[in-house]
């Protein structure tokens, strides 16, 4: 699945109920950007079979959870 930054970004921004700005540094812009990237399950599956895998948004929520007392130890 293709997500753009500015949908993870709104994502983050609804979840966490803050506004995020975010501020691009000139700097580490490259003149030949890649403007998407996305990758081709195909061989993955072949060999695991097939795989649950959450959407963006769960995703998301589990990692601005706060971390449970298990998880640091």
């Amino acid at each position: 699945r293709v997500h753009t930054l500015r949908a993870m970004i709104g994502t983050l921004e609804k979840l966490s109920g803050h506004a995020l700005e975010v501020r691009v540094n000139p700097q580490f812009v490259r003149a030949n950007e890649i403007q998407r990237l996305c990758g081709d399950p195909t061989k993955l599956l072949s060999l695991t079979g097939p795989l649950s895998v959450p959407d963006l948004e769960d995703t998301l929520t589990w990692m601005l959870a706060e971390p449970s007392s298990e998880a640091r130890a």
